[in-house]
C-alpha cells in the first residue's frame, strides 16, 4: 500500500507524518526531533535547511531566512510582511511589490521568495519522510492557518509540489485537530460544538468549530499575532537578563549575540520544563567571557508567564462573547499548546472550560 504524509509547516517549526498499513506515524527528522526548525540558511556557498541553520543563527542571523510561510503569497505592502520587514534580522526589500530575502551567497547578494524558502523547507520534510520508509509516497495533505486566503493556499500548494509532494488537499489547522481526535468522523450522527485552542510559535488561534454529519463548519475564529510561543521565550530570556545584570553587573539587553544566545536557552529551558520541575541555563561566555549559569523552576516560569496565560485566556472569552455562547455550550476542546501545557495553564483553561481534552500537537497538525 503506498504511503500517504501529512504535512504541517508553520512559522517557526515543520513536522510531518506517514500514513501506511492503517498506521499514523509521526516521524523523527535526522537529529531524532520530531520537529524542523522553518529555518533556511546560506553560508558561503552552502545552504542548510532545518537544525542546522538553527545552530548557526547566533553567528548567521543576517544570512537566515525565517517566518518565510508568514508572507507566503502576499504582497510587500500586507501588515503581515510589513511586520517581518522590521522584525527580521535578515534583510527583506520590496521587488515588484512582492516580498524578497536579501542575503549573501557564494559571495553574491541573492534573493529567495518567500514560496522558494517555503519550498525548500518542504524538501527537507520530503527527505525526512524518505529516510523513514516513505520512499512509495504518492500522496499529501497540507495543513495551513485558517486566515490563510485563497493566494496564501495556493503559493503553499505550488511550494509543496515543486518540492515533490503530490498534493491531495490543503485543509485547516482546526479541521486537522478535529480530524486527528476523530470527532464526527466514527459516528456521523455526532452533533457537536468544539473549540480549538491552538498556540503556535508566533499566533494564538482560537476557533469554534460546529460537527454535524460527519462536516466541520467554522463558525468563528478569534486571532491574535502577538502571543505565541516565542513570546514566552522572549520573557523568560529577559529574566534571565535581569539575572546576570543583578549577578554581575553587566546589562547584555542591548547586545544582539548575547540576547540570541539567551533566546535559544529559554527555548531549551522552556521545553525542559513542561515535564520537569527544573531546568538550567548554562552559557558559555555569554558576555565579556563571563558564563551564564542560572536554575529556573516551573513554577518561576509559569509566575513569570501569567499574563501571557491571562491574555490567552482572553482570547476564549472573546469568542464565546462574540457569538453568543457560554462555555456550558461547548461539547469538547482541544488543546494545541506544545510544550506549554504546564500545571498553571491546564488550571486556567479548567477554570472557564471543564469538558477540556487534549490532542497531540504533533498528531494535530500533521493529520
Amino acid at each position: 500500500m503506498a504511503a500517504a504524509v501529512g504535512v504541517h509547516l508553520g512559522c517557526t517549526s515543520a513536522s510531518l507524518a506517514i500514513y501506511k498499513d492503517g498506521r499514523t506515524e509521526i516521524v523523527a527528522n535526522d537529529a531524532g526531533d520530531r520537529v524542523t526548525p522553518a529555518l533556511v540558511a546560506c553560508s558561503g556557498k552552502d545552504k542548510s535547511i532545518g537544525l542546522p541553520a538553527k545552530h548557526g543563527l547566533i553567528r548567521n542571523a543576517k544570512n537566515t531566512m525565517a517566518r518565510a510561510s508568514k508572507m507566503i503569497g502576499l504582497r510587500f505592502s500586507d501588515n503581515a510582511v510589513q511586520q517581518e520587514v522590521h522584525a527580521s534580522d535578515c534583510k527583506i526589500i520590496d521587488k515588484d511589490g512582492e516580498p524578497f530575502f536579501e542575503l549573501e551567497l557564494n559571495e553574491k547578494p541573492t534573493l529567495f521568495s518567500p514560496k522558494e524558502v517555503v519550498k525548500l523547507i518542504f524538501q527537507k520534510l520530503l527527505e525526512i519522510a524518505r529516510a523513514n520508509g516513505g520512499s512509495d509516497i504518492e500522496e499529501a495533505v497540507i495543513t495551513v492557518p485558517l486566515h490563510f486566503n485563497d493566494e496564501q493556499r495556493a503559493a503553499t500548494r505550488e511550494a509543496a509540489e515543486d518540492a515533490g509532494f503530490d498534493v491531495l488537499r490543503v485543509i485547516s489547522q482546526p479541521a486537522a485537530a478535529a480530524l486527528a481526535y476523530d470527532i464526527g468522523q466514527s459516528d456521523r450522527a455526532t452533533v457537536r460544538t468544539v473549540l480549538v485552542y491552538r498556540l503556535g510559535g508566533t499566533t494564538l488561534d482560537v476557533t469554534i468549530v460546529a460537527v454535524n454529519g460527519g462536516m466541520y463548519r467554522i463558525v468563528a475564529t478569534e486571532n491574535d499575532t502577538t502571543l505565541g510561543g516565542v513570546k514566552f521565550d522572549e520573557l523568560l530570556a529577559q529574566h534571565l537578563a535581569a539575572e546576570f545584570q543583578r549577578q554581575w553587573k553587566r546589562d547584555v539587553r542591548s547586545n544582539a549575540r548575547a540576547m540570541a544566545k539567551l533566546m535559544a536557552s529559554a527555548e531549551h529551558c522552556k521545553h525542559i520544563l513542561s515535564s520537569r520541575d527544573t531546568a538550567t541555563c548554562a552559557i558559555e561566555s555569554l558576555y565579556d567571557g563571563i558564563d551564564m549559569n542560572s536554575t529556573l523552576s516551573r513554577a518561576r516560569f509559569e509566575s513569570l508567564c501569567f499574563s501571557l496565560f491571562q491574555q490567552s485566556i482572553s482570547a476564549i472569552n472573546r469568542i464565546l462573547t462574540k457569538i453568543n455562547l457560554t462555555k456550558d455550550n461547548i461539547d469538547q476542546v482541544i488543546l494545541v499548546v506544545a510544550p506549554l501545557v504546564f500545571p498553571e495553564s491546564s488550571s486556567l483553561y479548567r477554570s472557564i472550560l471543564e469538558k477540556k481534552k487534549f490532542v497531540n500537537p504533533l498528531i494535530q497538525t500533521v493529520y
